[in-house]
């Protein structure tokens, strides 16, 4: 069987949580945001998980020392991309890497088996997992989020597009019309 890695982006500060603690170290019933993710790695047969931590990487790295995960230091906060960057040691050049992020407590080691299985299934170099969400508001506050359209009942990915809420809104709102939502 192929080795599967995760790489577990941990480096953001959380500005939009209120609070001087970096985002994956907020907890959920006693636990940590990231040790979520952790959790549905390693149940979906990671053997190897890494850590992409930045602002305040002390404080995660403690917050989670009983987990048996490794750490790559992304010293500035440059992007999503920049992040999986900073941990192309771990990498390598063999098998398989789920990346997810840390402050996904709702994801599941079912939904990253699944995943797996769609991508080898399909022969995919890259697979990537979304979601439709029936009301985005409060979910979608940055500019530079994906946006999908539909056509002809076929979806497909359209482009990464720089768009203001209120813009947002008003093309989500344009894509429930053309689907015959009437909400």
């Amino acid at each position: 069987m192929e080795q599967l890695k995760a790489v577990i982006l941990a480096a953001g500060k959380g500005t939009r949580m209120k609070s001087d603690l970096p985002k994956v170290v907020h907890t959920i019933e006693g636990k940590c945001l990231v040790d979520y993710a952790i959790d549905a790695a390693i149940g979906a047969g990671a053997d190897d998980i890494c850590l992409v931590v930045g602002y305040k990487h002390e404080v995660v790295e403690h917050s989670i020392s009983h987990k048996n995960v490794k750490f790559a230091l992304q010293e500035e906060q440059l992007g999503t991309g920049h992040a999986v960057k900073c941990a192309r040691d771990f990498l390598g050049d063999e098998g398989q890497t789920l990346i997810l992020f840390g402050d996904t407590p709702l994801i599941t080691a079912e939904t990253l088996n699944r995943l797996a299985e769609h991508h080898k299934k399909n022969g995919n170099t890259v697979t990537v997992l979304s979601a439709m969400i029936g009301d985005p508001t409060g979910y979608y506050p940055r500019c530079g989020r994906q946006i999908c359209e539909e056509r002809r009942a076929q979806r497909r990915f359209t482009g990464r597009v720089r768009v203001s809420r209120d813009q947002f809104r008003h093309v989500h709102f344009r894509y429930k019309r053309i689907k015959g939502s009437t909400r």
